[in-house]
């Protein structure tokens, strides 16, 4: 008996996504800071390279650091850091995140290439280290300020299906704060004003415990010292050389008396701090007081005196 057998043939088809086809790689400098106060923000290059034909996008996220959150992104130095923030576009607006935290096309950089092989594009980052944070409460100290984090390279076009970069790079971003201080010289009770480094002093009329006073502000991240000097050491003299007449008088910094008496060759230490001011600085309030004048001979006219601070750092 001959039976018939029947074969049913069926076909599967397979399609297999890569995301790897188009050969990416990427390539960056690490990123070298000198703070000062009129530091903004640095924009940062990241090559992007294609080594395959297929046409593809790409996007780039930028890890956190060594920091537990995006926003408290910092470059530390000992006890110290140096806040930062890594931004989409120059105008700071969106933050550059990583996965798992991409929630938008806001998080991340991204571009793309046509086909062609051996193709490279430079695609631009913002780093910022906010002013209002380097300042509040105090100016960053001096040092050397450092964190390291990973670019990873995700190939694709949606943000939101990053998983697996197919490549990556390792930042380190060093932030050197220099050792900066600055004094002013202001009326009692004003407020620190740059560029305000002298200031002239009228007794009037030449009278006994005649006096002025005025503050001298100090703006440092680093601790300081304040010498004074005088050249006449301590004593007004007549603008005409010639006449040998000298008025004596106290110098009080910060209400301690200093001896003026050698300080044209010797400078006189008359204030010092540890540590970081705020911007308006420390205030010390400085008073002049015409000596006595029982005994001397004196001759009519003006009579004056140069007294030179200078502010040091000193950690």
């Amino acid at each position: 008996m001959w039976i018939p057998i029947f074969f049913s043939l069926v076909t599967l088809s397979f399609t297999l996504q890569s995301h790897a086809d188009c050969g990416l790689s990427i390539s960056t400098n690490n990123i070298n800071i000198d703070w000062n106060l009129n530091f903004t923000h640095v924009a940062v290059q990241i090559r992007v390279d294609k080594a395959n034909a297929d046409s593809c996008s790409y996007g780039i996220g930028i890890s956190k650091g060594g920091a537990s959150s995006y926003s408290q992104r910092a470059a530390n130095s000992g006890s110290f850091s140096a806040r930062y923030q890594i931004y989409k576009e120059n105008s700071l607006s969106n933050i550059i995140k990583d996965v798992p935290d991409i929630t938008s096309d806001n998080d991340v950089l991204q571009g793309g290439f046509q086909t062609g092989t051996n193709l490279s594009q430079i695609i631009l980052y913002y780093l910022d280290i906010p002013y209002s944070l380097a300042t509040t409460p105090t100016l960053l100290s001096s040092g050397t300020y450092n964190d390291t984090f990973t670019i990873n390279l995700y190939e694709g076009d949606n943000p939101l299906a990053f998983v697996t970069p197919v490549a990556s790079a390792s930042m380190t971003l060093t932030v050197q704060v220099l050792k900066m201080i600055a004094l002013s010289l202001v009326d009692s009770g004003g407020g620190f004003s740059l560029g305000s480094t002298t200031r002239n002093i009228n007794l009037g009329t030449l009278a006994e415990g005649s006096s002025a006073s005025f503050d001298l502000r100090i703006r440092t991240n680093a601790g300081f010292s304040v010498t004074f000097s005088s050249t006449h050491n301590g004593k007004l003299h007549h603008i005409n050389p010639a006449k040998n007449s000298l008025v004596p008088y106290l110098f009080y910094a910060n209400s301690s008396l200093l001896n003026l008496s050698t300080s044209s060759s010797v400078p006189v230490t008359g204030l010092s701090g540890n540590g970081q001011t705020t911007l308006s600085g420390l205030a010390y309030p400085l008073r002049i007081v015409v000596g006595s004048l029982n005994g001397l001979n004196l001759v009519g006219g003006n009579h004056q005196d140069d007294i030179t601070i200078t502010a040091t750092t000193t950690e």
